[in-house]
């Protein structure tokens, strides 16, 4: 089940007891599970009964991790729809870039800056995003040098 309480242990004459006092249930004929099924779910719910103060202290931390996780902003496929329709102009590349998430990228969001800056065909997301990564970093490198030479050019007219 999940729960190191949930493993077999050595049965004692108290838990044979408490294990034949239990009331038996009929079986629902519906159910999809054979025989064998029946026995090993009954099985792993008596040794959880026997320690259930254990296996609650053991399972109710994995639990609320589950269900902490589950609160983020939605599912990962609403996550995929939004950034799906976003555009190439909606998505701030040089804030991807500086963070470096573009390998969070999904392929539709890289393959809209592919096509946007023609770069090329790629096969795969390891290709696409360092072309990303690589068209990127030369346009801030090109910007970075421009910004320099014309600070160089404002130097040189006030000076003059």
């Amino acid at each position: 089940m999940g729960c190191s309480q949930s493993k077999h242990k050595v049965q004692t004459q108290q838990t044979r007891q408490d294990d034949h006092n239990g009331q038996e249930c009929e079986i629902d004929k519906r159910l999809p599970l054979d025989d064998r099924q029946v026995f090993k779910l009954k099985q792993s719910w008596k040794g959880i009964r026997r320690n259930m103060e254990d296996t609650g202290m053991e399972m109710f931390p994995k639990i609320c991790d589950r269900q902490y996780m589950s609160l983020g902003t939605g599912t990962s496929q609403q996550k995929r729809q939004g950034e799906a329709e976003k555009t190439y102009e909606e998505i701030n590349w040089d804030e991807l870039f500086e963070n470096n998430l573009i390998e969070k990228q999904t392929v539709a969001t890289l393959d809209k800056y592919i096509e946007h800056h023609k770069l090329g065909v790629y096969h795969y997301k390891a290709e696409k995003t360092q072309a990303v990564k690589r068209n990127i970093a030369t346009m801030l490198i090109a910007l970075d040098k421009e910004q320099i030479q014309s600070d160089e050019e404002d130097d040189l007219a006030i000076r003059a």
